[in-house]
């Protein structure tokens, strides 16, 4: 089972959370279950023009069940998770016939926008001591991004 997980192609949450997205603890029952491939419920399988095929087992997952409670001093009702149950309610793309799975489009990355979320701003090289890795000023964060040029 380790040989397989070391020569996944891919990232686990990428196959797992095609359609949904997953919990890590799913995605491990789905891998530990030897699921390796997009999954879905049957009726979503349906919507997608896909039918789950005759004699097909579904995979389990861990649903939460939640519990309502009322607060007695503000009177203001809330959920609270008691617990988990196995749900017998995921299949395999290889376990259904249809159309075709539309292709997939992994999130785009941009340097400006993962900077920007940290907020970390790009700053210019100015010291001279060429042992100095980076630097700070004051409470910015900074990042100084040298080329190869740069290193000969």
């Amino acid at each position: 089972m380790l040989e397989e997980a070391t020569t996944m192609p891919g990232q686990m949450s990428a196959i797992y959370s095609r359609f949904y997205r997953y919990s890590l603890e799913n995605q491990v029952l789905l891998f530990m279950q030897g699921v390796r491939e997009p999954v879905n419920t049957y009726q979503c399988w349906l919507d997608s023009g896909r039918q789950v095929k005759k004699g097909s087992k579904a995979q389990y997952i861990l649903r939460p069940m939640f519990r309502k409670e009322r607060d007695e001093d503000t009177g203001e009702e809330t959920q609270r998770v008691v617990g988990f149950k196995p749900i017998n309610c995921l299949f395999g793309a290889s376990e259904t016939d249809g159309d075709e799975l539309p292709g997939y489009e992994p999130p785009e990355w941009s340097a400006t926008t993962a900077l920007g979320a940290l907020g970390i701003t790009r700053v210019a090289f100015e010291m001279t001591d060429g042992n100095t890795a980076h630097h700070n000023r004051g409470c910015r964060r900074g990042v100084i991004v040298v080329g190869a040029s740069v290193l000969g």
